[in-house]
């Protein structure tokens, strides 16, 4: 039998961002670090974000402003309750947009 607490995977629920931008990203990864979010970036202006529950997609839009970058595509996702389920009785270990890290 498999042990979980949904109280926890729920609460823990953090929002992953995709996000396109044109102007000079170079202090983008540092300046994430100060809304509670971590990134990478894949080139050509494009990211991946995690926000951390509790962070809000306002700051990042505010963060990116202080950049000045502007924004070409900005999508993002919360996991379901489903994924949420499903990851703390052990069927999932991650879910679309988490980054995983390689196989040892």
């Amino acid at each position: 039998m498999h042990e979980c607490d949904l109280e926890a995977e729920r609460r823990s629920n953090k929002c992953f961002v995709e996000l396109e931008v044109t102007g000079n990203d170079n202090g983008l990864r540092g300046a994430l670090a100060k809304i509670g979010a971590e990134g990478i970036t894949e080139g050509g202006g494009r990211w991946r974000i995690v926000l951390e529950p509790g962070s809000e997609i306002d700051a990042l839009w505010g963060l990116l402003a202080r950049q000045n970058l502007l924004v070409r595509k900005l999508t993002h996702r919360r996991d379901t309750l489903e994924e949420i389920f499903l990851k703390a009785v052990g069927h999932i270990d991650h879910t679309p947009g988490e980054h995983v890290p390689p196989p040892e």
